[in-house]
């Protein structure tokens, strides 16, 4: 049920296409980690992106929006292009 939910919160914010039922899972379990937390208690935060959506956890609230455009001359791994290893 819980997958299935969170699912259609990010089929509806989603702008990069249906959603993949594997990432949704792998949201789905962190997320519900996230919400327990290693002792119990709430972690602070949760942020993931998935098919062009934000899932955001914080201070209790899950909210789901579509995800901020991706910075222009940056690489999938966080660096500048052109950069050399």
């Amino acid at each position: 049920l819980r997958i299935r939910l969170l699912g259609r919160l990010v089929a509806a914010a989603a702008t990069e296409g249906p959603v993949e039922l594997g990432k949704l899972e792998a949201v789905a379990t962190a997320l519900h980690a996230a919400v327990l937390g290693p002792t119990g208690a709430p972690s602070a935060r949760f942020r993931r992106t998935l098919a062009g959506a934000m899932v955001t956890l914080s201070r209790g609230r899950l909210t789901v929006e579509p995800a901020p455009a991706r910075r222009a001359g940056r690489t999938a791994a966080g660096g500048p292009r052109g950069a050399g290893a």
